[in-house]
């Protein structure tokens, strides 16, 4: 008899894994940006070192409007002191409160500015440039100097694509630092008379690659157990950066689950945190079975330190149906199963 229970065991289970013995691949590196347009520090100064100063040595102004791309209220340099050849302050951006995830690399900042002018081809840039400390500039200035500002808003991006530096180094810590930002600062041709430089909105993007890893999975007591049937239960703590994709359990008689009857249920999904579970409806009375958890991402699968064990319980009903049986001898032959009347 307990031959023949191993075979229908082995049957049922016919897609079976070694859990145990799974390979691990190496942690791939995953690419992502994050961007913020509300600067929490926002301040006016001259700026001997960089040229950007005034004679007339007044600051921008309403400069939190910048906070909010509405189109309507700009931060604004200028006036009837503002004319021919002359630079204003600097317009100083800090504090974005950008957040990056544990032990990325930077790739690259891009900054977006939505700007325009009073009147046409008189008002350009001069300084366009990051910080680490708040209005103090590091690496390239990245002002386009020959394009004028219009009448218009005009939507003007900074940085060539992901992975611009603005020849400097950065470090995940130097981009969420309170003083990282950005510092502009405007000029007017031969032709300017009374001219105001607006700006909307600034937007910084922080492109950065993250780590990613296996995701982390527990194994959870069963619940709802019958002679034939248990609910195993399991949870994913933490998707390592990347959701699963597959979910499940494995489990059999093996407490190690390193043999051939160990079995696999298998969910596939786009699954983050949480917890799940799965129904066996195949166990036998009174036999002790053992499951663990497990999850898989594109790094590879992540199995539940701890093995959970259960006893599937006793089903009179089991008894009863063999009574219809009472007159006959069963055999297993070849395979197949011969009832033969007593």
């Amino acid at each position: 008899m307990k031959k023949f229970l191993k075979k229908i065991f082995y049957r049922i289970s016919l897609i079976t894994i070694l859990i145990g013995s799974l390979i691990i691949f190496p942690n791939p590196a995953r690419a992502a940006s994050v961007s913020d347009s509300t600067p929490g520090t926002v301040a006016s100064a001259a700026d001997a070192g960089t040229g950007c100063t005034n004679a007339a040595t007044t600051d921008w102004a309403t400069m939190t409007n910048t906070t909010v791309d509405d189109g309507v209220n700009y931060a604004t340099y200028g006036g009837s002191f503002f004319d021919v050849s002359e630079k204003s302050e600097e317009f100083q951006l800090s504090n974005f409160g950008i957040a990056i995830p544990d032990g990325s690399t930077i790739d690259g900042v891009q900054v977006t500015i939505n700007r325009k002018a009073g009147t046409a081809n008189d008002v350009f840039d001069f300084n366009v440039s990051l910080t680490k400390t708040a209005g103090v500039q590091v690496g390239n200035n990245k002002a386009d100097t020959a394009t004028a500002y219009t009448t218009s808003d005009v939507t003007v991006t900074y940085g060539t694509g992901s992975t611009d530096k603005w020849g400097t180094t950065w470090s995940e810590a130097e981009i969420e630092a309170s003083g990282f930002g950005v510092v502009i600062c405007v000029q007017t041709d031969a032709g300017g008379n009374n001219e105001v430089a607006s700006v909307d909105y600034v937007n910084v993007t922080v492109h950065y690659t993250s780590p990613t890893s296996i995701p982390t999975v527990s194994t959870d007591a069963e619940t709802n157990v019958t002679a034939g049937e248990a609910t195993l239960n399991g949870n994913i703590s933490a998707t390592g950066g990347e959701n699963a994709t597959v979910r499940g359990f494995a489990w059999g008689t093996s407490a190690t689950l390193s043999n051939a009857n160990t079995a696999t249920t298998t969910e596939t999904g786009d699954f983050g945190t949480g917890a799940f579970s799965t129904r066996i409806q195949t166990l036998f009375a009174g036999v002790v079975y053992y499951y663990r958890a497990y999850a898989v991402n594109s790094v590879g699968t992540s199995t539940s330190a701890t093995i959970e064990q259960l006893t599937a319980g006793t089903d009179t009903s089991v008894t009863r149906k063999l009574r219809l049986f009472q007159s006959y001898t069963i055999k297993l032959r070849n395979g197949r199963i011969i009832l033969h009347q007593k």
